[in-house]
Protein backbone atom coordinates (compact mmCIF):
# COMPACT_ATOMS: atom_id res chain seq x y z
CA UNK A 1 0.00 0.00 0.00
CA UNK A 2 1.29 3.45 -0.90
CA UNK A 3 -0.93 5.63 1.29
CA UNK A 4 -3.38 5.37 4.18
CA UNK A 5 -5.53 8.44 4.81
CA UNK A 6 -7.10 8.98 8.22
CA UNK A 7 -9.90 11.50 8.64
CA UNK A 8 -11.20 10.68 5.20
CA UNK A 9 -14.61 12.34 5.61
CA UNK A 10 -13.26 15.88 6.15
CA UNK A 11 -12.38 18.62 3.68
CA UNK A 12 -8.78 17.58 3.18
CA UNK A 13 -9.42 13.86 3.48
CA UNK A 14 -12.06 13.75 0.75
CA UNK A 15 -10.17 16.08 -1.57
CA UNK A 16 -6.88 14.22 -1.16
CA UNK A 17 -8.39 10.78 -1.70
CA UNK A 18 -10.24 11.90 -4.83
CA UNK A 19 -7.00 13.17 -6.38
CA UNK A 20 -4.42 10.69 -5.08
CA UNK A 21 -6.37 7.56 -5.99
CA UNK A 22 -5.58 8.26 -9.66
CA UNK A 23 -1.85 7.76 -9.10
CA UNK A 24 -1.36 5.68 -5.96
CA UNK A 25 -2.53 2.54 -4.17
CA UNK A 26 -4.51 4.19 -1.43
CA UNK A 27 -7.12 3.50 1.22
CA UNK A 28 -9.04 6.09 3.23
CA UNK A 29 -10.72 5.72 6.61
CA UNK A 30 -13.38 8.03 8.01
CA UNK A 31 -13.47 8.91 11.69
CA UNK A 32 -16.31 6.42 12.26
CA UNK A 33 -14.34 3.67 10.54
CA UNK A 34 -11.09 4.34 12.37
CA UNK A 35 -10.57 7.01 15.01
CA UNK A 36 -6.97 7.97 15.68
CA UNK A 37 -7.84 7.90 19.40
CA UNK A 38 -8.20 4.10 19.24
CA UNK A 39 -4.60 3.06 19.72
CA UNK A 40 -5.05 -0.69 19.26
CA UNK A 41 -7.07 -0.31 16.05
CA UNK A 42 -4.66 2.27 14.65
CA UNK A 43 -1.71 -0.03 15.28
CA UNK A 44 -3.52 -2.98 13.70
CA UNK A 45 -4.57 -1.09 10.55
CA UNK A 46 -1.20 0.54 9.93
CA UNK A 47 0.56 -2.78 10.54
CA UNK A 48 -1.82 -4.55 8.15
CA UNK A 49 -1.30 -2.17 5.22
CA UNK A 50 2.27 -1.06 6.04
CA UNK A 51 1.89 2.06 3.85
CA UNK A 52 4.78 4.17 2.67
CA UNK A 53 2.82 7.21 3.85
CA UNK A 54 0.17 7.85 6.48
CA UNK A 55 -1.67 11.11 5.78
CA UNK A 56 -3.44 12.39 8.87
CA UNK A 57 -6.43 14.58 8.08
CA UNK A 58 -8.07 13.84 11.43
CA UNK A 59 -8.31 16.79 13.80
CA UNK A 60 -10.52 18.50 16.33
CA UNK A 61 -11.09 21.87 14.60
CA UNK A 62 -13.98 23.50 16.51
CA UNK A 63 -12.04 26.52 17.69
CA UNK A 64 -14.79 28.05 19.86
CA UNK A 65 -15.98 24.77 21.36
CA UNK A 66 -12.43 23.68 22.20
CA UNK A 67 -12.43 26.09 25.14
CA UNK A 68 -15.13 23.95 26.76
CA UNK A 69 -14.04 20.65 25.25
CA UNK A 70 -10.33 21.02 25.90
CA UNK A 71 -9.98 17.38 26.96
CA UNK A 72 -11.54 16.18 23.71
CA UNK A 73 -9.37 18.53 21.65
CA UNK A 74 -6.27 17.12 23.36
CA UNK A 75 -7.53 13.55 22.98
CA UNK A 76 -7.67 13.95 19.20
CA UNK A 77 -5.01 16.56 18.40
CA UNK A 78 -2.39 15.29 20.85
CA UNK A 79 -3.08 11.77 22.11
CA UNK A 80 -4.43 10.64 18.73
CA UNK A 81 -1.28 11.96 17.07
CA UNK A 82 0.80 10.05 19.62
CA UNK A 83 -0.98 6.88 18.53
CA UNK A 84 -0.17 7.60 14.90
CA UNK A 85 3.49 8.24 15.71
CA UNK A 86 3.81 4.88 17.47
CA UNK A 87 2.08 3.05 14.60
CA UNK A 88 4.21 4.81 11.95
CA UNK A 89 7.39 3.93 13.85
CA UNK A 90 6.49 0.25 13.91
CA UNK A 91 5.60 0.11 10.22
CA UNK A 92 8.36 2.52 9.15
CA UNK A 93 5.73 4.70 7.48
CA UNK A 94 6.28 8.40 6.86
CA UNK A 95 3.67 10.62 8.53
CA UNK A 96 2.18 13.59 6.67
CA UNK A 97 0.29 15.76 9.14
CA UNK A 98 -1.55 19.10 8.95
CA UNK A 99 -1.24 21.78 11.60
CA UNK A 100 -2.49 25.35 11.91
CA UNK A 101 -1.53 29.03 11.88
CA UNK A 102 -3.21 29.24 15.30
CA UNK A 103 -0.03 28.01 16.99
CA UNK A 104 1.10 31.67 16.77
CA UNK A 105 -0.10 34.61 18.87
CA UNK A 106 -0.37 37.07 15.97
CA UNK A 107 1.91 39.73 17.42
CA UNK A 108 4.30 39.60 14.49
CA UNK A 109 3.69 42.02 11.62
CA UNK A 110 5.42 40.04 8.88
CA UNK A 111 4.67 36.51 7.61
CA UNK A 112 5.50 33.77 10.09
CA UNK A 113 8.36 31.39 9.32
CA UNK A 114 8.78 27.92 10.76
CA UNK A 115 11.44 28.97 13.29
CA UNK A 116 9.29 31.69 14.87
CA UNK A 117 8.29 31.17 18.48
CA UNK A 118 4.89 29.60 19.03
CA UNK A 119 2.44 30.96 21.58
CA UNK A 120 -1.15 29.79 20.92
CA UNK A 121 -3.91 32.01 22.28
CA UNK A 122 -6.61 29.34 22.49
CA UNK A 123 -7.17 25.71 23.46
CA UNK A 124 -7.43 24.57 19.85
CA UNK A 125 -4.05 26.06 18.91
CA UNK A 126 -2.45 24.66 22.07
CA UNK A 127 -3.74 21.15 21.36
CA UNK A 128 -2.44 21.25 17.78
CA UNK A 129 0.96 22.51 18.95
CA UNK A 130 1.32 19.62 21.40
CA UNK A 131 0.71 17.20 18.54
CA UNK A 132 3.29 18.95 16.36
CA UNK A 133 5.90 18.88 19.10
CA UNK A 134 5.37 15.18 19.74
CA UNK A 135 5.83 14.33 16.07
CA UNK A 136 9.06 16.34 15.91
CA UNK A 137 10.42 14.67 19.06
CA UNK A 138 9.44 11.10 18.21
CA UNK A 139 9.73 10.62 14.45
CA UNK A 140 12.63 10.79 12.04
CA UNK A 141 10.56 10.84 8.85
CA UNK A 142 7.61 13.21 9.02
CA UNK A 143 6.10 16.21 7.26
CA UNK A 144 4.06 18.75 9.19
CA UNK A 145 2.31 21.39 7.10
CA UNK A 146 0.83 24.41 8.82
CA UNK A 147 -2.23 25.56 6.88
CA UNK A 148 -4.94 28.19 7.36
CA UNK A 149 -8.45 29.16 6.25
CA UNK A 150 -9.17 25.95 4.34
CA UNK A 151 -12.24 25.96 2.08
CA UNK A 152 -13.77 23.40 -0.27
CA UNK A 153 -17.01 21.84 -1.45
CA UNK A 154 -16.84 19.44 1.51
CA UNK A 155 -17.64 20.02 5.17
CA UNK A 156 -18.06 23.42 6.76
CA UNK A 157 -15.89 26.45 6.07
CA UNK A 158 -15.97 30.24 5.80
CA UNK A 159 -16.83 30.30 2.09
CA UNK A 160 -19.89 28.10 2.64
CA UNK A 161 -20.94 30.20 5.63
CA UNK A 162 -20.82 33.38 3.55
CA UNK A 163 -22.79 31.69 0.77
CA UNK A 164 -25.54 30.73 3.20
CA UNK A 165 -25.66 34.31 4.50
CA UNK A 166 -25.75 35.89 1.04
CA UNK A 167 -29.50 36.58 1.29
CA UNK A 168 -29.03 38.80 4.36
CA UNK A 169 -29.32 42.56 4.02
CA UNK A 170 -26.44 43.34 6.38
CA UNK A 171 -23.51 41.38 7.76
CA UNK A 172 -20.81 42.27 10.30
CA UNK A 173 -17.45 40.66 9.51
CA UNK A 174 -14.16 40.93 11.42
CA UNK A 175 -11.62 43.15 9.70
CA UNK A 176 -8.61 43.01 12.04
CA UNK A 177 -7.65 39.34 11.76
CA UNK A 178 -5.28 38.90 8.81
CA UNK A 179 -4.50 35.47 7.35
CA UNK A 180 -4.19 33.66 4.02
CA UNK A 181 -6.89 31.14 3.02
CA UNK A 182 -6.22 28.09 0.84
CA UNK A 183 -8.55 25.72 -0.94
CA UNK A 184 -8.32 22.03 -0.10
CA UNK A 185 -7.71 21.41 -3.81
CA UNK A 186 -4.62 23.62 -3.71
CA UNK A 187 -3.24 21.60 -0.80
CA UNK A 188 -4.14 18.28 -2.43
CA UNK A 189 -2.46 19.34 -5.69
CA UNK A 190 0.67 20.20 -3.74
CA UNK A 191 0.72 16.81 -2.01
CA UNK A 192 0.00 14.93 -5.25
CA UNK A 193 2.64 16.76 -7.31
CA UNK A 194 5.39 16.30 -4.76
CA UNK A 195 4.57 12.66 -4.04
CA UNK A 196 4.89 11.94 -7.76
CA UNK A 197 8.24 13.76 -7.82
CA UNK A 198 9.47 11.80 -4.75
CA UNK A 199 10.01 15.02 -2.82
CA UNK A 200 8.66 13.46 0.37
CA UNK A 201 12.03 11.94 1.13
CA UNK A 202 14.13 11.74 4.29
CA UNK A 203 16.29 14.72 3.29
CA UNK A 204 13.24 17.00 3.14
CA UNK A 205 11.61 15.70 6.34
CA UNK A 206 10.43 18.44 8.71
CA UNK A 207 8.03 21.25 9.56
CA UNK A 208 6.72 23.58 6.86
CA UNK A 209 4.19 26.32 6.23
CA UNK A 210 1.87 25.68 3.30
CA UNK A 211 -0.27 28.53 2.06
CA UNK A 212 -1.64 30.03 -1.14
CA UNK A 213 0.14 32.68 -3.13
CA UNK A 214 -0.90 36.28 -2.53
CA UNK A 215 -0.85 38.73 0.35
CA UNK A 216 -2.66 38.48 3.66
CA UNK A 217 -6.35 39.26 3.76
CA UNK A 218 -8.89 39.96 6.52
CA UNK A 219 -12.06 37.92 6.90
CA UNK A 220 -13.93 41.11 5.95
CA UNK A 221 -12.03 41.49 2.68
CA UNK A 222 -12.32 37.75 2.03
CA UNK A 223 -16.10 37.93 2.44
CA UNK A 224 -16.22 40.81 -0.08
CA UNK A 225 -14.21 38.71 -2.53
CA UNK A 226 -16.61 35.77 -2.13
CA UNK A 227 -19.75 37.88 -2.63
CA UNK A 228 -18.25 39.77 -5.57
CA UNK A 229 -17.47 36.49 -7.32
CA UNK A 230 -20.92 35.10 -6.50
CA UNK A 231 -22.42 38.16 -8.18
CA UNK A 232 -20.07 37.91 -11.19
CA UNK A 233 -20.95 34.23 -11.66
CA UNK A 234 -24.68 34.81 -11.40
CA UNK A 235 -25.17 33.00 -8.08
CA UNK A 236 -26.69 36.04 -6.35
CA UNK A 237 -28.43 39.20 -7.55
CA UNK A 238 -27.10 41.59 -4.95
CA UNK A 239 -24.32 41.74 -2.36
CA UNK A 240 -25.23 42.22 1.31
CA UNK A 241 -24.07 45.39 2.99
CA UNK A 242 -20.96 44.31 4.88
CA UNK A 243 -19.92 46.16 8.02
CA UNK A 244 -16.27 45.77 9.09
CA UNK A 245 -15.92 45.23 12.84
CA UNK A 246 -12.94 44.68 15.18
CA UNK A 247 -12.53 41.34 16.93
CA UNK A 248 -13.64 42.89 20.20
CA UNK A 249 -17.16 43.43 18.84
CA UNK A 250 -17.55 39.82 17.74
CA UNK A 251 -19.25 37.61 20.30
CA UNK A 252 -16.73 34.89 21.05
CA UNK A 253 -15.06 33.43 24.11
CA UNK A 254 -11.93 32.64 22.10
CA UNK A 255 -8.87 34.75 21.42
CA UNK A 256 -7.53 34.46 17.88
CA UNK A 257 -4.28 35.83 16.43
CA UNK A 258 -4.72 39.18 14.72
CA UNK A 259 -2.01 38.35 12.20
CA UNK A 260 -1.29 34.76 11.15
CA UNK A 261 -0.02 35.03 7.58
CA UNK A 262 2.37 32.16 6.81
CA UNK A 263 5.53 32.34 4.69
CA UNK A 264 6.25 29.69 2.05
CA UNK A 265 9.97 30.55 1.78
CA UNK A 266 11.24 27.31 3.34
CA UNK A 267 8.73 25.20 1.42
CA UNK A 268 9.66 26.63 -1.96
CA UNK A 269 13.29 25.57 -1.50
CA UNK A 270 12.38 21.89 -1.18
CA UNK A 271 9.05 21.37 -2.95
CA UNK A 272 7.09 22.27 -6.07
CA UNK A 273 4.43 24.78 -5.06
CA UNK A 274 1.39 25.32 -7.32
CA UNK A 275 1.32 28.89 -8.64
CA UNK A 276 -2.16 29.52 -7.30
CA UNK A 277 -3.59 32.28 -5.11
CA UNK A 278 -6.82 32.23 -3.11
CA UNK A 279 -8.48 34.71 -5.49
CA UNK A 280 -8.13 32.32 -8.41
CA UNK A 281 -9.10 29.37 -6.21
CA UNK A 282 -12.35 31.09 -5.22
CA UNK A 283 -13.14 31.98 -8.85
CA UNK A 284 -12.52 28.44 -10.12
CA UNK A 285 -14.19 26.51 -7.28
CA UNK A 286 -17.09 28.80 -6.39
CA UNK A 287 -19.86 27.11 -8.39
CA UNK A 288 -18.83 23.63 -7.22
CA UNK A 289 -18.87 24.78 -3.61
CA UNK A 290 -22.24 26.46 -4.12
CA UNK A 291 -23.73 23.21 -5.50
CA UNK A 292 -22.62 21.40 -2.37
CA UNK A 293 -24.09 23.76 0.22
Amino acid sequence: MDIVILGGSGQLGKTLFSLLKENFKIISFTKSELSITEKTKVNAVIAKYAPAFVINCSAYTKVDLAEKENDLALEINFHGVKNLCHACKKSQSTLIHFSTDYVFDGKKQSPYVESDSTNPLNAYGASKLKGDQYIIEELENYFIFRVSGIFSEHGENFVKTMMRLSNKDTLSIINDQIMKPSSASFIANFINTNLKKNNFNALNSGLYNLTSMGSGISWYEFSKLIFREMLNQGLIEHIPKIKPIPSGEYKSNVNRPLFSVLSNDKLEKKFILPNSNYIDQVKVELKTIYKNL
